[in-house]
């Protein structure tokens, strides 16, 4: 019993985890842009093993793009708790064997446009699935996750995207630019006729 009450106090007097101490098992540059996303959203992550769900997803659209899977990895991490509302979720990502990430999955408000500029540095990026991206209704972050951000991406290996939430005609905008797209999938987001148009 003193052992369990002497493990469960140092568990509680643990400091929690921040950003440059997140250590995704990738390229360095690709990990700090990793570590500055986590910095940016002031999230308190822990590193868990890859839901097999997510694992599997990441493997097939990787295939369907033609990636050769055979030497890929995942990595993931989840928010442990967050008080506000509609945030935390997970960060997943697939990377090969020479630590460039592949692809990326999660749910929640992680990607403002700040960071999906970083992901130019991010040159063997073929994919982005993100659930929930944001925030909706009169939100005061609402806008900086409306998906513009992917005006740095035009000239990516990216092709493939599924985004929602607060993503808008900016965004749509910015994604038709993005010269090897080949699936694009919108849903519960602020895209209008005007942005389908793009």
């Amino acid at each position: 019993m003193n052992r369990f009450l002497s493990l469960c106090c140092l568990m509680i007097c643990l400091p929690p985890l921040v950003a440059d101490e997140i250590k995704p098992p990738v390229a360095s540059e690709e990990a700090k842009i990793i570590q500055k996303l986590v910095a940016v959203e002031k999230y308190e992550p822990e590193v868990v093993p890859v839901y097999g769900w997510v694992q599997n997803g990441l493997k097939k659209t990787l295939t369907n793009l033609g990636v050769d899977t055979k030497d890929v990895k995942n990595w993931q991490m989840e928010v442990k708790k967050d008080p506000r509302p509609n945030r935390g979720g997970f960060f997943a990502c697939a990377y090969d064997a020479k630590g460039h990430i592949l692809a990326l999955s999660g749910n929640g408000p992680w990607l403002r446009n700040e960071t999906l500029r970083t992901f130019k540095g991010l040159p063997e990026l073929r994919s982005i699935h993100w659930d929930h991206n944001g925030f909706v209704g009169n939100h005061p972050e609402i806008d900086l996750y409306d998906g513009s951000g992917y005006d740095a991406l035009s000239e990516s290996k990216l092709q493939d995207i599924k985004i929602g939430m607060s993503f808008n005609d900016k965004g749509m905008e910015q994604v038709a630019k993005i010269k090897g797209l080949k699936h694009f999938t919108v849903f519960h987001s602020r895209a209008t006729e005007a942005g389908i148009r793009f």
